[in-house]
């Protein structure tokens, strides 16, 4: 197995809150921390969360300590996706809040919160996009906390009732593998019996995709989860959407299906406008925030 990456470099003015937490789990003594877990947040769609999950796997084996994730309740595929968090083995547990996400757009925005505020003490990191990203996402999250991941981290699914030719998952007639299974989204050629119902639990929904012939999927949060858990499935992309190398750079682990050209929604386009203005709101927001801690410092040791 290849080694874990490193922590990427960090911008200290940017960080340092974040690596001091950090260096309770690293630094001292794990015993006198009774191996207390690390609340990581996260404000994005269900995707964005799960190119978090290398990070968490990393900061596990790092550190030792497991993950209390803590998510926006109104995002409802939040509220399906424990059974799916909880398999994983650097989760510990999930607790959902009603932290207001205003935009989903660039990962979902704001996303710097304090878990505190909504009664989940402890040390505490926020995942998220600090702005669109410009390489594969799992590190651009990372490193605006000076993070590393783990890329040979494979996302656990349990077992899914096997393919025909697959010795590690029990096996079933014939008769009874679907051909195919398809993500919700119209563009994608399907009968509609062999859609997903999202009303269903994501693990659920997951097993029944990896136990099909033939997974077909959106460039969405289902092709994500795939894509960690080794299963093979077909991406279906629309022009507008992301640079593959941002989302899907392993090119091994899928077969791409480019959809005929067309405008980016209306929404979507809106949307972008709306994040540029919340992101650069954040951004001056804890510019003005740590700015203001050696003012009040200074001032402090002189009265």
């Amino acid at each position: 197995m290849a080694p874990l990456c490193q922590p990427c470099n960090t911008d200290a003015a940017g960080s340092s809150v974040q690596q001091a937490r950090l260096a309770l789990s690293a630094g001292q003594d794990k015993a006198s921390l009774h191996l207390k877990p690390l609340i990581l947040t996260h404000c994005g769609k269900l995707g964005d969360l799960i190119y978090a999950w290398p990070i968490a796997a990393w900061l596990h084996r790092t550190t030792g300590r497991k993950i209390h994730w803590v998510l926006p309740r109104r995002f409802v595929p939040f509220q399906r996706v424990e059974s799916l968090l909880l398999r994983q083995t650097f989760s510990e547990r999930l607790t959902l809040v009603d932290f207001p996400v205003r935009c989903q757009g660039c990962g979902g925005q704001p996303y710097h919160f304090n878990p505190a505020d909504y009664g989940v003490a402890g040390d505490y990191l926020n995942l998220g996009f600090r702005w669109w990203p410009n390489e594969f996402v799992t590190p651009f999250q990372a490193q605006e906390h000076g993070l590393g991941w783990d890329p040979d981290w494979v996302l656990d699914i349990g077992s899914h009732e096997g393919r025909p030719g697959d010795p590690s998952q029990p096996s079933r007639p014939a008769s009874e593998i679907e051909q195919m299974v398809a993500t919700e989204q119209a563009c994608i050629p399907a009968a509609p019996e062999a859609r997903l119902d999202l009303r269903k639990d994501v693990l659920d929904n997951v097993r029944r995709m990896a136990a099909a012939r033939e997974r077909h999927c959106f460039f969405s949060g289902l092709a994500a989860i795939l894509y960690f858990a080794r299963v093979p499935f077909i991406l279906y992309r629309e022009p507008w959407q992301p640079e593959l190398d941002l989302y899907f750079p392993d090119r091994s682990r899928y077969e791409l299906r480019e959809l005929p050209s067309g405008e980016t929604p209306p929404d979507i386009a809106a949307e972008r406008w709306i994040t540029r203005w919340l992101v650069i709101r954040e951004w001056c927001k804890l510019r003005v925030r740590r700015n203001r801690q050696p003012i009040l410092t200074r001032a402090a040791k002189l009265l």
